[in-house]
């Protein structure tokens, strides 16, 4: 699913392209190289990128960043370049690369815990959760495996190495919206 205003499908396919070369480079221990690619890819956004083998997460499977730091080009080549350390040129052909585009996370202010619960809405929202120190995040396609918000939270603070009662108590968090897949 592509958002006309971030990428448009064609778009999305050069993407998708790009990431598969730069997998292939990788698994070959080939130098990486970017090359000019349209002004869309030069603008800033959260990426995630995730590799699938027979339908299950491949080792490092997802890496990215969730907010916009780097051009989109440079985000899924460093994406891709995390993901990628352990796979073998046997399996190229086996590996599924989905792309997530993000869009910029909204900051939600919460006064009570319940506040969390009325904010979420299951399928479309990704989250980044902040308490302390402490932060992870979970895609919209997270979703999929778990279908309660009580229980998306609770994977947030164990993702984050907290209590998976911790969001209770936080105040803080940014909703990624409409994230974008292949």
């Amino acid at each position: 699913m592509y958002e006309p205003d971030i990428l448009n499908k064609e778009e999305g396919k050069e993407l998708l392209d790009i990431a598969r070369k730069t997998l292939e480079r990788l698994a070959r221990g080939e130098h990486i190289a970017v090359g000019d690619y349209s002004e869309k890819f030069r603008e800033k956004h959260g990426i995630c990128c995730t590799l699938m083998k027979n339908g299950e997460k491949r080792g490092r499977a997802v890496s990215g960043l969730p907010f916009p730091l780097l051009t989109t080009i440079d985000a899924v080549v460093q994406a891709v370049n995390s993901a990628a350390h352990d796979v073998s040129t046997d399996e190229l052909g086996d590996i599924m690369i989905e792309i997530s585009i993000l869009t910029e996370p909204k900051y939600i202010s919460v006064k009570s815990n319940i506040d969390f619960l009325r904010h979420i809405v299951p399928g479309n929202d990704g989250i980044v959760l902040h308490y302390g120190i402490y932060e992870s995040y979970l895609l919209p396609q997270d979703w999929t495996k778990i279908k309660e918000k009580e229980a998306f939270l609770e994977r947030l603070c164990e993702d984050a190495g907290l209590e998976k009662e911790a969001w209770k108590e936080c105040q803080k968090a940014r909703i990624l919206c409409r994230i974008l897949k292949d």
